[in-house]
């Protein structure tokens, strides 16, 4: 049964059963109704939310993305096979990995 088919049965077996009264916990719908009043709650304070020095954080952020990108540059370079060829000796022990960006 594809994953589609067996999530709307699931939901539709759930609703036979919150109609008929058989859920096995009648609070359910009273926690998940608490739930997202307390992610209303949560959404408005993260809005409330102020970065005294926002653009210092701004400018730390796009360094570090910068210095990361640098450094995949580095070991693309380091580890192109043209600068690892005249390590490569007869008798000498080599891991190879093959992982594609």
């Amino acid at each position: 049964m594809p994953a589609l088919e067996a999530r709307t049965h699931r939901g539709r077996r759930r609703l036979w059963h919150l109609r008929l009264g058989l859920t096995r916990r009648p609070d359910s719908l009273l926690s998940r109704c608490c739930a997202s009043a307390e992610l209303a709650e949560l959404e408005s304070k993260r809005d409330a939310l102020e970065v005294p020095d926002e653009e210092a954080v701004s400018e730390v952020h796009a360094l570090r993305t910068q210095l990361a990108r640098y450094e995949e540059d580095k070991r693309t370079v380091i580890n192109h096979p043209s600068y690892a060829l005249p390590f490569l000796q007869p008798g000498r022990l080599v891991r190879v990995s093959a992982r594609r960006p």
